[in-house]
C-alpha cells in the first residue's frame, strides 16, 4: 500500500528557492517598470535607455579607473584567507627525496620511452615489464609522488 502525504510540503533545494525569489523580484521589478512607462513615447523610451545606459557605462568606467589606478597603497590592509590543509593519508612515509634520485627516475623513463619508439625495443620492454611485474606501475606511482605539491 503506498501512502501519499497531502500535508507534508516537498522539500525544495535552497538554491532553487533562491533561484526563485531573484526571478519574482526581477518580474515584480519588469512589470512595475512596464506600468509607468506604458504611456510614453517610443522617443521618450529610447531616451531614458540612453540615460540608464549612460549612468551605469559612467559608473564601470570609474570602478575601472580606480583599480588600475596607479595608487599603491590605498590604506586597507588586504586580508587573505589562509591556504587551506589537506590531510591524506598515504600507506607509508617516503623517505626525503634528493635531486638525484628525481633525475635518475626521469632519465629511466626516458631510456624506456626510447626503447617503445622501435620494434626491437618494443620486446625488450615487454620482456623487461614480463620479468618484473609491478615495477613500472611502482615507478608510476613514486613519479605522481615526486610531482606532488608538498
Amino acid at each position: 500500500m503506498i501512502r501519499i502525504n497531502k500535508g507534508r510540503r516537498e522539500r525544495i533545494p535552497f538554491v532553487t528557492r533562491i533561484a526563485r525569489t531573484i526571478l519574482r523580484i526581477q518580474y515584480g521589478w519588469a512589470d512595475f517598470m512596464h506600468s509607468k512607462t506604458m504611456q510614453w513615447s517610443r522617443k521618450e523610451k529610447i531616451i531614458f535607455l540612453v540615460i540608464i545606459t549612460g549612468v551605469f557605462s559612467i559608473i564601470n568606467v570609474c570602478i575601472l579607473l580606480d583599480v588600475f589606478s596607479n595608487r599603491t597603497n590605498t590604506g586597507e590592509e588586504i586580508r587573505s584567507s589562509p591556504m587551506p590543509v589537506l590531510f591524506m593519508q598515504h600507506h607509508r612515509e617516503f623517505p626525503r627525496q634528493e635531486v638525484i634520485d628525481t633525475l635518475a627516475i626521469y632519465e629511466f623513463r626516458k631510456a624506456i620511452d626510447s626503447l617503445r619508439a622501435t620494434p626491437e625495443g618494443r620486446k625488450v620492454y615487454e620482456d623487461f615489464a614480463r620479468e618484473r611485474p609491478g615495477f613500472l606501475d611502482s615507478l608510476a606511482y613514486i613519479e605522481q609522488h615526486i610531482r606532488q605539491p608538498f
